[in-house]
């Protein structure tokens, strides 16, 4: 019974070629086109969800405002102090992490290529979900001239990902000599590998090839010590019980007490007076967040609008095309209907007049007397 269905079937689409190209290719580019639209926005969604902490992992950003509360800027920006202050002060924060977006020379024989090197502290890869395949996460980045690389990198640079403990010349500047010198002398040092990572998710915003340690004592961070010299996303991983909003309160009266001194010189000095609150952002809404997208070491910032624009496309299409195959369908159907008559009347079930196809090519195949049911 069901060889003749199939037989039928397939004769019914051969003879009416253009009805069931319509009511076929309409259908299933209906269905393409809204399926791709929901893998693109299942994407969109998926950013950051790897990680295995990230329900507690807040993004640190901050809005100024001036003294009428007016907002003037909405940015990620935090520096060196606004981590340890705050996990030193506050108890519902149990630790933090920097992340400084750096690009420095690599010299392999006598080519210098710049490279993004990100600056982190060392506990950046036990907070965030990025696996070595060689090296230990909680000690990979806790001496000074050691560096994490990815596989991809490992291969372009040693042509191996096996390079645990190889070295890398990276051009680096020391802290001046004495107090009249400005900056201090540039020279290639070696950088121990201590870790190979897997290659960074396609759907995450922290994305790296190499990871070296923030050294506090450089050239680079020696003169930015202080509240208001911000240039770096910070990271705070919260206490699964604490209350989001009591941190923030508390992140604004710690940041009042201990930067007031600071600001109130700024102010005399002719800064302009603005009121600074210091937010927690989830990591998970960085990359469709308007108001604080990734900036500066963090990537792939994206606007939710697109994404509500396209599922209201995929469901029109979906709509239309289900409608267009329903249609088409319901008027083919009429022509059954003294088949459909003529079969109760023998004791066709239900099923088998829904399976059936139409008459008039029911008579170019052989058929069978269907057993009363």
């Amino acid at each position: 019974m069901y060889r003749n269905y199939i037989l039928t079937t397939l004769r019914a689409l051969f003879r009416n070629k253009v009805y069931s190209f319509i009511n076929i290719a309409g259908l299933s580019l209906g269905l393409a086109a809204a399926m791709l639209i929901i893998l693109f926005v299942k994407d969109e969604l998926s950013y950051d969800q790897f990680h295995t902490k990230k329900a507690n992992i807040y993004h640190v950003v901050r809005s100024i405002a001036n003294p009428d509360g007016n907002k003037i800027a909405l940015d990620g920006y935090t520096g060196l102090l606004q981590g340890p202050r705050f996990t030193k002060t506050i108890p519902g924060i149990k630790a933090y992490v920097r992340v400084v977006n750096n690009f420095q020379d690599i010299k392999k024989g006598t080519t210098i290529q710049s490279q993004q090197i990100l600056r982190v502290d060392s506990n950046f890869l036990t907070i965030f979900s990025f696996p070595l395949l060689q090296g230990d996460p909680a000690t990979a980045l806790t001496q000074p001239h050691t560096i994490v690389i990815t596989e991809e990198m490992a291969r372009r640079e040693f042509g191996t990902t096996n390079a645990l403990n190889k070295t890398l010349l990276i051009k680096t500047r020391r802290p001046a000599i004495n107090s009249s010198a400005t900056e201090g002398a540039e020279s290639f040092e070696p950088y121990t590998v201590t870790g190979i990572a897997k290659n960074c998710p396609q759907n995450s915003s922290l994305k790296f090839e190499a990871l070296t340690p923030i050294d506090l004592t450089s050239a680079n961070f020696a003169s930015w010590n202080g509240w208001r010299n911000v240039f770096l996303n910070t990271f705070l991983v919260l206490d699964p019980n604490a209350d989001l909003h009591k941190v923030e309160a508390r992140m604004r009266q710690v940041y009042e007490t201990e930067a007031g001194d600071e600001m109130a010189a700024a102010i005399k000095a002719g800064v302009k007076k603005t009121t600074t609150a210091w937010l927690l952002q989830p990591l998970t809404a960085m990359h469709l967040s308007t108001d604080y997208p990734p900036i500066d070491g963090l990537s792939d910032a994206s606007d939710p609008v697109f994404s509500y624009i396209l599922s209201a496309i995929a469901g029109f299409i979906l709509i239309i095309a289900c409608i267009n195959f329903v249609n088409l369908t319901v008027a083919r159907s009429l022509r059954r209907a003294k088949e459909i008559g003529i079969r109760k009347v023998i004791g066709s079930s239900r099923g088998q007049l829904i399976i059936r196809p139409s008459p008039e090519l029911l008579r170019h195949a052989p058929s069978r007397p269907e057993p009363s049911q």
